[in-house]
């Protein structure tokens, strides 16, 4: 444990010159004896040489601190006079590091992450790294975590296969890691760079590379080489057996671990269907590329610690300024893989088509959230484990609780809604685990249903998008049946306004429906009763094609619908505003349209942050708005559809005194 840590640039002040630098690390500290195995207690507890008086006068010998290992061989605090030692002149230093052998480093670069259960687990199966100990811990559930259970000869083999080492026993410490690499010990490689070499832009090693073509490879050797290549919708075939993704798709293959390829207007985007790694490099780059107009967030984690990456594109995204907000999200089921590309390309084309008229409304007028992949777990399982049907629909839920993750388990995300959940009982979703419409123990029981519904309640979208596979369908709230809708059912209208913008081709014609069979807890449905949020799910044209041109034209088919939502969303009748209290502060309050009758128990409210609400009515003309909030005293006000939003204000009630 760290007392005391100082910043390269508190080095400066206090005197201290031509430090060396563990990159990646908020301490800087000298290097230690060089060697490929970290070593054993004897060096660890040998005496550190006595270190002359340091030459800087306002250099605090107070400041020391402590490296303490609680785990493996290594189970002595060691004391490191840091301070003292780096306030030294390089020659000095470079004496010191000499004496018992050091040899003097003037950078060394490590890794900010440490090795993954993943990450050692592509090694493994690309023939670079032995496997781990039997009695390791399985990877299913912690793919993300730091490797456990690696042999030294594993270890060492793992970072030489990327041309670098292992730490010492002293660079270990400096680093923030224990022991020698044994079971349950954090994996680093590190790099020595030359003198004068910068470390920045280097990337973090793997072996995605090898890990694809040793996939790849043992696939084509089991099926015959020409059908493998010729066959365009080979997947098809080869999901219908226990076989990834990875396998059997060359576009896949091809692009796995590589970084994205910019273009002209963002990134080559339709080269490939994407993974979470994938979709968060990309989600990277475009904030990177258009900061003033993104940012990009996490918003949760998925059961087996994988990001769900929100972008957030709009004038304001790096603000909480006051707009309508709409949710784009696709891959509630992560075996839908086509979903995804429809989720990327609203992103593409809304930053690369910034300056068009239309699209610089959006971002002046509204806050768009795109969040690509909400079930990473199950989109993992169906690129690298098995594309077999259904078996990445749900998410990686360790049901049975045995610390793996087996086909079978999972929780079907679009049935986990809190909403009317298990309301048709065992015909709109189901009780039993295996079953892949499986709704889960508890209503939002599930860590990436939390997420969306946190998300959710902070911005209170006024439209969404939720991008499936397929059956072009625009499937309109409620979807659930014995649910009634609101009197005028301002949703199924909106739904045929969003058809009608649509190609009228008859083979790409999508058509407006309550369901497609018997559902309940679904997203749509949630967000339309808890925020009034017009909520469609979009059943694209195909599932997963291989062929590049049919995922083509199926994105450009549905990009007319991603426009007309959001012009909708400005351009529809509606009456907008914010709740106040006396002293203008923001209020979240039920806001309702007396006009517009429900009959599910609805009460739409403002939002916290700043008081916000946008209702849909009807038509053009005045409506009676009623806005109540416990302790306040309730107000009906009449506003007029399409006029500048208004502020009502609630004033406090009265306290009560009747004895």
């Amino acid at each position: 444990m760290m007392k005391h840590s100082l910043s390269i640039w508190g080095l400066f002040f206090i005197g201290c010159s031509q430090t060396p630098q563990i990159h990646g690390q908020e301490t800087t500290e000298t290097p230690a004896k060089e060697a490929t195995r970290v070593a054993d207690d004897s060096s660890v507890a040998a005496a550190q040489p006595k270190a002359p008086e340091p030459k800087a006068e306002k250099c605090n010998k107070d400041l020391e601190y402590w490296t303490q290992c609680d785990e493996g061989r290594w189970l002595s605090n060691t004391l490191i006079d840091s301070i003292n030692r780096l306030c030294f002149t390089s020659p000095e230093l470079k004496k010191i590091t000499e004496h018992e052998g050091r040899r003097w480093q003037q950078t060394l670069y490590s890794d900010v992450d440490p090795v993954s259960e993943w990450d050692y687990e592509r090694c493994h199966i690309a023939g670079q790294c032995p496997e781990k100990m039997t009695n390791s811990r399985p990877p299913d559930m912690v793919p993300q975590e730091p490797v456990s259970g690696v042999t030294p000869a594993g270890a060492n083999a793992y970072c030489r296969g990327l041309g670098q080492r292992l730490p010492t026993a002293s660079e270990w410490a400096h680093l923030g890691g224990c022991g020698d690499n044994k079971a349950n010990r954090i994996l680093r490689c590190i790099d020595d760079m030359s003198p004068g070499n910068s470390s920045q832009g280097l990337q973090k090693r793997t072996y995605a590379r090898r890990f694809a073509d040793a996939v790849r490879t043992t696939y084509l050797s089991k099926v015959k080489a020409g059908r493998a290549q010729k066959r365009s919708d080979l997947c098809k075939r080869a999901c219908r057996k226990d076989v990834s993704w990875l396998a059997c798709d060359p576009h896949f293959a091809d692009h796995y671990g590589h970084p994205p390829k910019k273009a002209a207007t963002g990134f080559d985007v339709g080269e490939t269907y994407k993974g979470n790694e994938q979709v968060e490099a990309l989600l990277r780059g475009y904030a990177e590329a258009f900061p003033k107009i993104t940012h990009l967030k996490a918003i949760g984690q998925s059961n087996q610690g994988r990001a769900i990456w929100a972008l957030r594109i709009s004038r304001q995204a790096n603000t909480d300024a006051s707009q309508p907000a709409v949710l784009l999200n696709a891959a509630h089921h992560g075996d839908e893989l086509l979903s995804i590309e429809y989720a990327i390309d609203a992103i593409q084309f809304i930053l690369s088509e910034r300056e068009r008229p239309q699209v610089r409304r959006w971002l002046d007028r509204l806050d768009i959230w795109v969040i690509p992949l909400v079930n990473p777990d199950g989109n993992h399982h169906t690129l690298f484990r098995s594309c077999k049907n259904n078996i990445g629909r749900k998410n990686g839920r360790d049901v049975n609780g045995d610390g793996r993750f087996v086909s079978g388990e999972g929780v079907d995300l679009n049935r986990n809604y809190p909403f009317k959940w298990g309301f048709l009982g065992e015909v709109g979703s189901k009780s039993d685990w295996r079953h892949h419409h499986y709704r889960g123990e508890n209503p939002a029981s599930e860590p990436e249903t939390k997420a969306l519904v946190k998300l959710a309640e902070t911005y209170r979208f006024s439209t969404a998008f939720s991008w499936h596979t397929n059956g072009k369908l625009i499937l309109s709230p409620y979807t659930i049946r014995k649910v009634k809708n609101t009197k005028p059912d301002l949703a199924w209208t909106a739904a045929e306004k969003l058809q009608s913008a649509m190609t009228q081709t008859k083979s790409l014609r999508f058509r407006v429906q309550k369901d497609m069979y018997p559902v309940d807890g679904v997203d749509q449905d949630w967000h339309f009763n808890r925020h009034g949020t017009l909520a469609y799910i979009i059943e694209g044209t195909h599932h997963n094609p291989q062929r590049l041109r049919t995922r083509k034209v199926s994105i450009e088919t549905s990009r007319p619908l991603l426009s007309a939502l959001l012009d909708y969303t400005l351009d529809a009748p509606q009456v907008s505003g914010r709740v106040i209290d006396a002293q203008n502060r923001p209020l979240q309050a039920v806001v309702m349209v007396e006009d517009v009758r429900v009959f599910e128990k609805e009460a739409w409210m403002s939002r916290q942050t700043d008081g916000r609400f946008d209702r849909f009515v009807p038509a053009a003309g005045t409506f009676r708005v009623r806005v109540s909030k416990p302790g306040f005293v309730t107000r009906t006000v009449e506003m007029t559809a399409g006029a500048q939003p208004v502020d009502v204000r609630l004033d406090s009630q009265a306290p009560d005194s009747s004895p």
